[in-house]
């Protein structure tokens, strides 16, 4: 038997990781036929055999963020994400498990934010990120006259 010593956990009492799709708009999943987001998460549970749970959902339509600055795309996010309802996903997800949260792009980082808020919000102590891409947005260049 091992010796730990007080305070400390043992390994099999440290939850493990949990990796979390970004909820995507149903009406989106129903036109491309599938949820980019979810199948993401699902390759990366499957490579690294760490589970997948489905905890957020969208809790209303939001307009395409495709073309939208940051401040834009947080306020449209603003409130549309939220952890699902289901009674049993304490007992999927443990609140003292690090949740990665897994999306295909990373552009302003405001879905990320609002999937964050969310879980914390409903107690979760661990969140982080991870995308396959980054399109960082980029302040709009200015011409030598000062016109954009």
């Amino acid at each position: 038997a091992a010796v730990v010593a007080p305070g400390m956990a043992t390994a099999s009492a440290v939850a493990a990781p949990i990796l979390v799709p970004t909820p995507t708009d149903p009406a989106r999943r129903r036109e491309r036929g599938f949820d980019h987001a979810l199948l993401l998460a699902s390759a990366a549970g499957e490579a690294t055999g760490l589970r997948v749970v489905e905890l957020l959902e969208r809790t209303r339509a939001v307009e395409a963020l495709h073309g939208l600055g940051r401040p834009d795309r947080r306020r449209a996010l603003d409130q549309a994400i939220a952890v699902r309802a289901s009674a049993n996903l304490r007992a999927q997800a443990d609140p003292a498990a690090l949740i990665i949260l897994v999306d295909d792009i990373w552009t302003s980082g405001a879905t990320f934010e609002a999937a964050a808020k969310a879980l914390t919000v409903a107690g979760w102590q661990h969140v982080a990120a991870v995308a396959v891409a980054r399109d960082p947005l980029r302040a709009p260049s200015v011409t030598s006259t000062g016109a954009m």
